[in-house]
This record gives C-alpha cells, sequence and structure tokens, in this order.
C-alpha cells in the first residue's frame, strides 16, 4: 500500500527529532501546499518563534522555496543576526506538495550555486489535492485520450511518479526517490546531514476519486479517499428560481 500524509510526515518527524530536539530549535520548517501544507502543520511541533513559515491565510503558491532560501540566509548566512532557540545554525526544511513545489521548482538551482543544504521533501500524490490514477496503466490510457481531445486526465492531474529528485541532481545536489516507510527514513537522515541541497520525492497515495466529492462537514481525514470540493472545481448547484408577479 502507498503511504498516507500521516505516515509520512511521522516518519519525517521521528527522524528528525532524532537528530535535532524541538528543544533547541535547530530546524526552521517551510510548508507550501494544499494538503502537504494544511495536515503538516499539526504533524512538527515547535518549541520556539520563528520558527515556520508557510503560505498563511491567503494561501499563496510558489513562496515555499523562496521562504526557504530567505530562511537560509537569516540564520545562516556568515553575517547572520537572527536567531531562536539554542542552536544557532538551523537547518532548513522544505515540506512541499508536488503541485506547489511546481511554481518555483528552479529555485534549487539557486540554492545549490549559493551553497545552501537546503532539505525539500515532495510529496508526490500526482495531482492538485489529489491525484487521478492509482496505476501507471490507467494514468497512460488517460493520457493517450488527452492527447486524442478526448476526456480523460482530469484538471487536477499531474504526471506520473514525476522524478523531482532529478532536479537537485542536475544542480550538483542529491536526490532520493521514496516509497516505503524506512526509504524515507533512511533519505531523511542523508538529508539532513548533506552538504548540498537535497530533494527527497515521496510517492503516496493519490487519493483517487471519480468525482470530487464534498467533506466539509467534517475534517480531512489522513487515510482516506474522500476528497474536498473546491470552487474551481465543482459547479454550484443551481437553485429554481420562483416567478413573482
Amino acid at each position: 500500500m502507498p503511504l498516507t500524509y500521516g505516515q509520512v510526515f511521522s516518519v519525517i518527524k521521528s527522524a528528525l527529532h532524532s537528530l535535532s530536539r524541538p528543544a533547541d530549535g535547530g530546524i526552521c520548517f517551510i510548508a507550501e501546499g494544499a494538503n502537504t501544507m494544511d495536515i503538516s502543520r499539526s504533524m512538527f511541533p515547535l518549541e520556539h518563534p520563528r520558527l515556520r513559515l508557510d503560505a498563511g491565510t491567503y494561501a499563496t503558491m510558489g513562496i515555499g522555496l523562496p521562504y526557504a532560501i530567505a530562511a537560509w540566509e537569516a540564520y545562516n548566512a556568515p553575517n547572520a543576526k537572527t536567531n531562536s532557540g539554542s542552536v544557532k545554525r538551523k537547518k532548513i526544511v522544505a515540506i512541499e506538495g508536488d503541485s506547489a513545489f511546481g511554481f518555483s521548482g528552479l529555485e534549487v538551482e539557486t540554492m545549490a550555486r549559493m551553497g545552501m543544504d537546503i532539505l525539500i521533501f515532495v510529496v508526490n500524490n500526482g495531482g492538485i489535492y489529489f491525484g487521478d490514477s492509482n496505476t501507471e496503466e490507467d494514468w497512460s490510457e488517460k493520457h493517450d485520450k488527452t492527447k486524442r481531445n478526448e476526456p480523460g486526465l482530469r484538471s487536477w492531474a499531474l504526471g506520473w511518479e514525476v522524478k523531482y529528485q532529478k532536479l537537485a541532481e542536475a544542480c550538483g545536489g542529491l536526490g532520493f526517490f521514496v516509497r516505503t516507510s524506512e526509504e524515507l527514513e533512511k533519505a531523511t537522515i542523508a538529508g539532513f546531514n548533506a552538504t548540498v541541497p537535497v530533494i527527497v520525492n515521496v510517492v503516496i497515495q493519490s487519493g483517487k476519486a471519480e468525482k470530487a466529492v464534498s467533506c466539509s462537514h467534517r475534517l480531512f481525514p489522513l487515510s482516506t479517499n474522500c476528497s474536498q470540493s473546491f470552487g474551481w472545481q465543482v459547479a454550484p448547484k443551481r437553485r429554481p428560481r420562483k416567478a413573482y408577479l
């Protein structure tokens, strides 16, 4: 079974905490995405201020990697004066959804060029909020239909298991492609200790739904295929108009 958001964040948290205690304030977290950002907010505890940045109330995408660069400069540059917690030098950890990563992914080149050892996790479910396929065969069939201008991939679908980690490798960093908890734990430890930018590309369950359905009456579960409805994906139901004389 593919990993879930909850499993991924649990493994990352456990591995990071074994390397840097929250009480020391040695990690600054950046989060960007939809489910990735929302769920991660409650999964990574902080004991000091100024150690988490994310898209905030307006959910602006594209700010994750620029925030990571700014945080690295603020805490780790030669003339850095910012501090929080007992550990002066911070490990900058960016937790990105695959769609969110696409907005500013080339900033990895900036990180490599400037010698920034930032650790990036791309939580890859193959879509925006959720993917469109559970198998490569299903995705390829829909992709062929899309190319023929027939109903195929949904508006929220992305490529099948895109190898985002290769972007880090192309820039002189390290890349890891993981599917299991064991692989994720090893990649997290290696990425934390690396002195170059690292991308850990984590494949998780797609959360595929045949149609967008609403879960607005309760919190989004960590291990379910229930999908949220959003205005740009789901047309509102039309109410019949009454005629008045």
